[in-house]
């Protein structure tokens, strides 16, 4: 959706975020990055008509990727770890 949005790159990474970020706490938890994760993996599968995964590995690849994302290890998800993290990632 961001992709093919007008505007600003900053204005969509915020608007990523807030998709992320549920409860509008200003960080994402592993709860609602999961969330997130399902929807969109389920939804993609359906899309393409691909084999989905099972709700095991889309938690394994869940934390796989918050790990990667939670710099400093505190159990949350802020906004400039969420832009670092997209801003180094050459395929997102």
């Amino acid at each position: 959706m961001t992709v093919f949005s007008d505007g600003d790159f900053d204005l969509k990474l915020k608007g990523m975020f807030r998709s992320f970020d549920v409860d509008n706490g200003g960080s994402i938890d592993r709860s609602e990055l999961l969330t997130f994760l399902y929807s969109a993996i389920y939804g993609l599968c359906k899309l393409l008509d691909l084999k989905t995964p099972s709700q095991n590995q889309v938690l394994e690849y869940s934390y796989s990727v918050f790990k990667e994302i939670d710099g400093d290890n505190s159990g949350e998800i802020d906004f400039e770890e969420f832009v670092d993290w997209i801003k180094a990632n050459i395929d997102l």
